[in-house]
């Protein structure tokens, strides 16, 4: 790293030379050859740094900050990665999001998630565009992946899946209402759950996605009622959590997965299959 740097800084001041005097178009090619990769890498971030920009309708001193601030936190001592990573992230925010300003206040927190899960770019930055639609701040959206990264090292859906399929669940999940960086706890939790139940973290967000499409029909909520379980606290009318109402669902039905069938549709009901074997063995959830 210490070497990347150290050549790529030299890189900087001599494009900035070439770029800075009439003979740009030779200039630019004597730097290419001079310097190497570190030279070409520099000029290309540049190059598409600069389409970034433009594509945002951002200023040019804008761009310039976003591009260090980009620098910087690929070569910091807990990122180290390539900037084309981080490029990928931001690419995915933006063509999601539009939000320049999220990414801005976030480039630190996008390095540290794409180093820790070794997940790619693009998925984290799918992930964090999600986060955004939450309004959460920087501080909160650190502090939520940061949960949902020790929820994947101690249970079975690993955060790198969840970089992945992370949009698709958190977008069938706050569609109900719920959100903050709670509602993501609640959300990685019950997946968690599903995950030892199914046989990939593939299966276990589809599972995930049917719970929500079920939870959240009339038909279903009023066979649910029957059974004795509210989708919707009583007072505030908002849902509740997922992990609460799961957990009922198992209680209330005596752990039977007939019951349960006669409820939700055959890839909802998978996803209470390791909740369901956890009671019936020890009679608690």
């Amino acid at each position: 790293v210490e070497v990347f740097q150290s050549r790529a800084a030299s890189a900087i001041k001599k494009v900035d030379q070439a770029f800075s005097g009439l003979k740009t178009a030779a200039g630019a090619i004597g730097v290419s050859f001079s310097v190497g990769s570190a030279a070409r890498e520099i000029i290309n971030l540049d190059a598409k740094m600069t389409a970034f920009g433009t594509t945002m309708n951002m200023s040019a001193e804008r761009v310039n900050k976003l591009k260090q601030s980009l620098f910087d936190t690929s070569v910091a001592s807990n990122v180290k990665i390539g900037t084309d990573e981080l490029m990928a992230a931001m690419d995915s925010i933006a063509e999601r999001t539009g939000d320049a300003e999220f990414i801005e206040a976030n480039m630190r927190n996008l390095g540290i998630a794409i180093r820790a899960t070794g997940a790619a770019g693009s998925d984290i930055g799918g992930l964090y565009s999600e986060i955004q639609k939450m309004g959460l701040s920087a501080e909160e959206a650190a502090t939520a992946v940061s949960t949902l990264a020790v929820q994947g090292n101690n249970g079975a859906f690993v955060m790198k899946d969840l970089a992945s399929l992370g949009p698709r669940t958190i977008a069938a999940y706050t569609a109900t209402g719920r959100s903050g960086t709670k509602a993501l706890v609640e959300m990685g939790a019950a997946l968690q759950v599903i995950r030892r139940g199914t046989g990939s973290s593939e299966q276990a967000a589809t599972a995930f996605e049917a719970v929500m499409r079920n939870l959240t029909s009339p038909d279903k909520q009023q066979k649910l009622k029957l059974l004795g379980v509210e989708v919707r606290d009583g007072l505030t009318k908002e849902f509740r959590p997922i992990t609460e109402i799961m957990t009922e669902i198992v209680e209330k039905s005596g752990g039977s997965l007939e019951t349960l069938g006669t409820i939700f549709d055959s890839e909802a009901v998978r996803a209470f299959n390791s909740a369901i074997g956890e009671y019936q063995k020890t009679g608690v959830v």
